[in-house]
């Protein structure tokens, strides 16, 4: 079964060949171990690639870039979130 066949027949209720295997965030640690780089925010692009390297079915892609949470706080009105 491939990965997309695995993820929406479980969301289905149907039966895969194995659990879907799927992530929320990765580790900027992570994501330079295995890429080589890291991104400022939570790109789409950077996190497929990292997805496919670890063999997931489904990934969590953030909508405008960045979803967790940050070691800085950042001034009101500074447009990003």
């Amino acid at each position: 079964m491939k990965r997309r066949e695995r993820f929406i027949t479980a969301l289905n209720c149907g039966i895969p060949d194995r659990v879907p295997v799927y992530d929320f965030l990765f580790s900027p640690k992570l994501q330079k171990e295995l890429l080589g780089f890291n991104t400022e925010l939570y790109d789409g692009a950077s996190q497929v690639k990292l997805a496919g390297k670890l063999g997931l079915d489904g990934l969590f892609i953030p909508i405008g870039g960045y979803f967790g949470f940050e070691d800085e706080v950042h001034e009101q009105g500074s447009g990003i979130l």
